[in-house]
């Protein structure tokens, strides 16, 4: 899939499944429904516009140009709101105990829990996402185990393996927020229309306990 097409794959994917009008698409970051006219370009404030975020930070991999082919993986890209997006930045995902900012749709970004063993700044998507997030990171630590040249030591991985405090939030989230439908549409819509592959950790979910149970 091209970088440009991943606009289409994103109005294929959500139509109607996320409780969006149709020609709609829902943002992971906010509480709004993105039209394709309502394309970044620039932004002031949230909700003026959406772009395609890489939930695992491209950062993370070397950047658009390195990561074997991640930087267009639909796994990986969620429609976002580009003003929280650009807050998000490169910061773990995690549980927030002194949110600095609070999105519409209860997104946050501060102070992660201390309890989850990391002392930096975490950003915490909204319940409705967060089992989603959860089994994007682990396909993509499964889907690209040696296969990244970079980056080692980021504050939520090594390379595409993800550090144990991580993992231990990811697999609560993985748990506490078992796939929905709408996950199941856009894994089959990924498999038929746009990459011919799945990601496993939402037709088994039970394999994330079984390779990062023991973190």
């Amino acid at each position: 899939v091209s970088y440009k097409k991943v606009w289409s794959a994103f109005d294929s994917f959500d139509d109607g499944v996320e409780g969006c009008p149709l020609d709609t698409v829902r943002g992971v970051y906010s509480k709004y429904c993105w039209r394709d006219d309502q394309r970044c370009g620039n932004y002031k404030r949230e909700g003026d516009c959406y772009n395609r975020e890489h939930l695992w930070p491209k950062s993370w991999w070397g950047g658009m140009r390195a990561g074997n082919g991640s930087s267009t993986d639909l796994f990986l890209l969620f429609p976002a709101d580009g003003y929280v997006n650009a807050l998000r930045s490169n910061y773990p995902l995690g549980d927030v105990s002194a949110p600095t900012y609070t999105s519409s749709n209860g997104a946050k970004l501060g102070a992660c829990d201390v309890a989850s063993g990391y002392t930096g700044t975490c950003f915490e998507l909204p319940d409705a996402f967060k089992g989603a997030a959860a089994r994007a990171f682990f396909y993509v630590s499964a889907a690209y185990y040696r296969r990244w040249d970079c980056c080692a030591d980021q504050a939520g991985t090594d390379y595409a393996d993800i550090k144990p405090w991580l993992a231990r939030v990811l697999l609560k989230w993985h748990k506490r927020f078992p796939v929905r439908n709408a996950e199941r549409v856009i894994n089959e819509e990924v498999y038929v229309r746009w990459q011919k592959n799945r990601n496993p950790f939402i037709d088994f979910e039970w394999l994330a306990d079984g390779i990062w149970g023991n973190q």
